[in-house]
């Protein structure tokens, strides 16, 4: 019968044999490190994918996203209604989640290494989006208020919230024209492609949750176009 063992020491040469090993005869495994770098390691070896290839192989990016996002759901409420845990489980789950992005040390990584932001990045720089991406937003800066009250606020214990604002993205540009005319005259900035998948979303409770204040599409395109003129070291006009 197959179990869960732990290995904690998988990056040397004893514990990875114990891996495959374990792998080999069935078993799942898991695995402790004391970096991230070093799980990369381990998770990355030819040996491993061979013998751990995982249950399913998706060829598109984002239905494995999508999927693991639902499958993730599922276990959770499931989680909460069998072992009954002492805690509650909440879940906020946004639009597009745009904004200052402080992770962000340079214009590379911000172009780059963005995360969902790199979709604006496209919009103001010139670039040219192949798919569309779904027409509901949320600034980063209400994700986070969200977070914090579901967590603090004994009301929002054990419940979920949506949080987004419908959007065309055809609209970016204009933004970034309107707060910085100076940089788009000076070709900092240019116009791109984003095309919108239109679609419906219920933020209401989020909505309720903060006091009915949602922040603006517009202020998120300017926050991220303000942190690029920001770290090119140019005036923000």
């Amino acid at each position: 019968m197959a179990v869960t063992i732990l290995i904690t020491g998988a990056t040397g040469l004893i514990g990875f044999r114990i891996l495959l090993v374990a792998l080999e005869a069935g078993h799942n495994v898991r695995y402790t490190v004391r970096s991230e770098k070093k799980a990369q390691i381990v998770a990355s070896n030819p040996a491993v994918l061979r013998l751990a290839p995982g249950d399913h192989t998706f060829d598109d990016v984002f239905q494995a996203y999508t999927m693991g996002k639902m499958v993730e759901l599922h276990n959770s409420d499931n989680f909460t209604k069998t072992p009954k845990p002492h805690f509650t489980i909440s879940h906020v789950v946004p639009g597009y989640v745009f904004g200052r992005n402080d992770l962000a040390l340079d214009t590379a990584m911000m172009q780059t290494e963005n995360s969902s932001n790199n979709f604006l990045m496209m919009g103001i720089l010139g670039g040219e989006l192949p798919f569309p991406i779904h027409g509901c937003f949320a600034h980063v800066d209400d994700v986070a208020q969200t977070h914090m009250r579901v967590t603090l606020e004994e009301g929002a214990a054990g419940k979920d919230f949506g949080i987004a604002t419908k959007v065309d993205y055809t609209s970016i540009f204009d933004h970034v024209e309107k707060a910085f005319p100076k940089a788009v005259e000076a070709g900092v900035f240019k116009r791109g492609t984003i095309p919108t998948l239109p679609m419906e979303y219920d933020s209401s409770d989020a909505e309720t949750l903060l006091d009915g204040k949602l922040k603006s599409f517009e202020s998120a395109v300017v926050d991220v176009a303000g942190q690029y003129l920001e770290k090119l070291g140019k005036e923000k006009a």
